[in-house]
């Protein structure tokens, strides 16, 4: 399966804890959530030639599905927007809160 992330760099740099930015996520999602049943998707891959329709799937679902949801959430402000209409996807209640609480604290 694939797992999809974005990482703020402004909540990186105001979230005081160890893991570097390229090990936070606040956003993520899994490729099968992009899908039309929403399932969860994975792949066996024993062939070359199912190695090759693969990664063809794999690459269209990114292209089609996932690149154009990531084009709505550019910003921190993006994410903060989601947030604050109840959305977080990949993300606890508890962490959507310390979020927004992270942005409203830091722009006083």
């Amino acid at each position: 399966t694939v797992n999809t992330g974005i990482t703020s760099t402004l909540i990186t740099k105001l979230d005081d804890i160890s893991l570097s930015a390229e090990h936070q996520r606040h956003y993520t999602r899994r490729i099968g959530a992009y899908l039309d049943d929403t399932q969860d998707k994975w792949w066996t891959v024993d062939s070359s030639l199912s190695a090759k329709n693969t990664a063809f799937e794999i690459t269209h679902i990114i292209t089609n599905k996932i690149l154009p949801n990531f084009g709505t959430l550019k910003t921190t402000n993006d994410l903060v927007a989601l947030w604050k209409t109840g959305g977080y996807i990949g993300i606890t209640e508890g962490q959507r809160r310390k979020y927004l609480n992270l942005i409203e604290n830091a722009s006083q």
